[in-house]
């Protein structure tokens, strides 16, 4: 694994679970069929695989952040 992997792995391994919190397609297959198989490959690596957190934990994690993140912004329409 190089360190352009590692770099990538950190900031786009997770992107399963962002699309899913987020609602939104951040790899695309069908635009970027490169980078969605060079993620999804090193997320198969047993080395990604057992310092990842759960996908559960991830989710979690997200949740907090997004809902944290939309907090003062629903209080401002609220007043």
């Amino acid at each position: 694994m190089s360190l352009v992997d590692i770099v990538m792995c950190t900031l786009l391994s997770p992107y399963k679970a962002h699309e899913e919190v987020l609602g939104l397609k951040i790899i695309d297959p069908e635009i970027v069929p490169g980078v969605y198989g060079w993620i999804n490959a090193i997320n198969e690596t047993r080395v990604v695989k057992d310092l990842s957190p759960p996908y559960e934990q991830i989710l979690e994690i997200l949740r907090a952040f997004r809902q944290m993140s939309l907090s003062p912004v629903l209080e401002t329409y609220q007043s």
